[in-house]
């Protein structure tokens, strides 16, 4: 067992100098894609394409063009990335030598059936529809994919959909692993699409059981090394600092240093991982076809270049490391700034979109409460999220179906209300921030311009923030009322979004990686994300530069602001790390 994982281990120079070179040529690739892409947006008249405004795609040539420049992208990147890393691993377990130009050059030969309609589906499933069920090979593109956790909360609580989005999560995974070697098929025997997706099939219906069971050990295995690793570094490190009885400023220079090294070492550890999955599940494809046994040959140790990776390392960590306790307090912050905004007036605290929503949000210490405002059908502005009043009144018709003296009406089994847009208005006065989403089919500028005239009436206009998933109402609000704060819900983006015409940009958590909310902040723009509701994620936020949070969850974010601001030195700096 040890000389396997020695073969292995050396086998790891060699997968990462192929991923750092094709991280290159991606980063190439992706950084003139981006520019036809703004270059596309910019000729429709948009900065940006999000989520809000997906109709765009269709209904424009810039959209057409831009979903075809999406397909080649994909095609691109899986041959670049993926093939490559098969071309190369099977060269490895044939104990033949070549150089990164011809593998390259081999693989790009090889993929040339993927350039088919059949062949771009594959690629298209294999990229967008395997991430979402977390099992196979997926390309650098879109390999963090993930679905919404609003719309997986939505289907989580409803059962019929929850169990219509298991089985179809449960076909895409049985469809992934029965077609996992149709890219071996393609690249190593040179098969068309149809005919590799047929050999691919036959192959994992004879073999489905060994692999599986091999393939989750294997990961198991890299996974659980990864973390020993990690956890004896970190903690052996600080036990040593602890004991040497330095001063304050050596012991967190030490301790920056030494927790800098673990993370890089880490994310070394962590970015070889892939790479040798596929380097498995080639061998495995080997084994299988030829009914052969097919082992990794020991690979040679590339000792001067670790020496001189090692030497880098200690460089960057001892520079780091020397300047982040000369500004300690400035690199890892005692508290977070991050202000808490209740969902729904009040969250969990509360019924929700209700006065007493806005009061207990209030008294928790939350620095705002959003609301959803919809328009009946006699113009009046009542507070409901659904399209209908269904849920939480037994009412299976639309606000604008009804008058307000009609909605005034419903009452639930608990004799709550449906309020209206100046009830809470009042009630927020003075206590919190009132963040007004612009909801539902009415929705438009008619709506804007009612409720920034109730906005004025109560004079609250440094009080509240107009919000919408409709870019067109959201920017037409801007544009027409500059002196009212403005925000745009989006869960995906394409180009510039931080050049969008909106005071705040509401990320969904996903999005809300430290580069997006650095890209916002340097366009003058407030960066807000919603809906944090998963602990370990609220506290990934909190400890971000994000403006703020919305989150169902008032009472968790506000005890876990509490014990960031309670943790020791070491805490906030392994934090940081982290999260870098």
């Amino acid at each position: 067992m040890r000389k396997r994982i020695k073969i292995y281990f050396n086998a790891i120079d060699g997968l990462l100098w192929y991923q750092a070179l094709l991280a290159g040529i991606l980063a190439g690739i992706g950084f003139l894609v981006r520019q036809l892409i703004n270059f596309l947006l910019r000729s429709s008249g948009h900065v940006a394409l999000t989520s809000g405004d997906y109709r765009f795609l269709f209904t424009t040539w810039q959209g057409w063009l831009l979903l075809a420049v999406g397909l080649g992208v994909l095609v691109l990147y899986e041959i670049i990335d993926t093939n490559v890393k098969i071309v190369y691993c099977d060269d490895l377990i044939h104990r033949r030598t070549k150089s990164f130009r011809q593998t390259f050059l081999q693989a790009m030969k090889a993929s040339r059936p993927l350039f088919s309609r059949r062949g771009v589906w594959t690629i298209f499933y294999m990229s967008l529809l395997v991430p979402l069920c977390g099992i196979g090979l997926t390309v650098p593109a879109t390999r963090n994919l993930t679905i919404p956790d609003f719309i997986t909360s939505y289907i989580y609580s409803r059962p019929l959909l929850f169990i219509g989005y298991g089985a179809a999560v449960a076909a895409a995974a049985i469809l992934c692993i029965r077609n996992l070697f149709v890219f071996h098929e393609i690249i190593l025997e040179g098969k068309p699409v149809d005919e590799a997706l047929d050999a691919a099939k036959t192959l994992m219906r004879r073999n489905w059981k060994n692999f599986l069971g091999h393939i989750i050990l294997f990961t198991l295995v890299l996974v659980g090394i990864v973390t020993v690793l990690t956890l004896a570094l970190s903690g052996g490190s600080y036990a040593l600092i602890q004991s040497l009885h330095l001063s304050t400023e050596m012991t967190r220079f030490w301790t920056i240093f030494t927790t800098l090294f673990t993370a890089i070492v880490g994310s070394i550890l962590s970015l070889a991982m892939l790479p040798l999955e596929i380097l498995e599940v080639t061998i495995l494809y080997e084994r299988y076809r030829d009914e052969a046994v097919y082992t990794l040959p020991e690979q040679p140790a590339h000792v001067r270049r670790r020496v001189l990776v090692i030497t880098i390392c200690l460089a960057v960590c001892t520079a780091g490391s020397t300047v982040m306790t000369m500004s300690f307090d400035r690199f890892f912050p005692a508290a977070s700034s991050v202000g808490v905004i209740a969902h729904r007036t009040g969250g969990k605290l509360a019924f929700e979109n209700s006065a007493a929503g806005i009061k207990a949000a209030a008294r928790q210490g939350a620095v705002g409460s959003e609301t959803d405002v919809q328009r009946t059908k006699d113009g009046a502005y009542i507070i409901n999220h659904d399209n209908t009043f269904k849920r939480l009144y037994g009412d299976d018709r639309k606000p604008s179906e009804m008058t307000l003296a009609e909605i005034k009406q419903l009452h639930d089994a608990d004799g709550h209300t449906v309020p209206t847009l100046a009830e809470l208005l009042k009630t927020s006065k003075g206590k919190v921030k009132l963040y007004i989403e612009l909801k539902g089919e009415t929705a438009d500028r008619r709506m804007a311009d009612d409720v920034v005239k109730m906005i004025r009436k109560y004079h609250m206009e440094k009080q509240t923030a107009v919000i919408s998933l409709k870019y067109d109402v959201v920017s037409y609000t801007e544009k027409k009322y500059p002196d009212i704060e403005t925000g745009y819900l989006y869960f995906a983006a394409v180009g510039r979004d931080e050049d969008l015409q909106v005071d705040d940009l509401i990320i969904e958590e996903e999005m809300a990686s430290n580069a997006t909310i650095e890209r916002i902040h340097e366009a003058g723009k407030k960066a807000i994300v919603w809906t944090v509701n998963d602990e370990e994620m609220m506290y990934n936020i909190l400890l971000s530069d994000a403006d703020d949070l919305i989150t169902d969850e008032v009472k968790q974010a506000v005890r876990q602001k509490k014990a960031i601001q309670n943790r020791n030195y070491y805490e906030r700096i392994w934090d940081q790390m982290l999260d870098f």
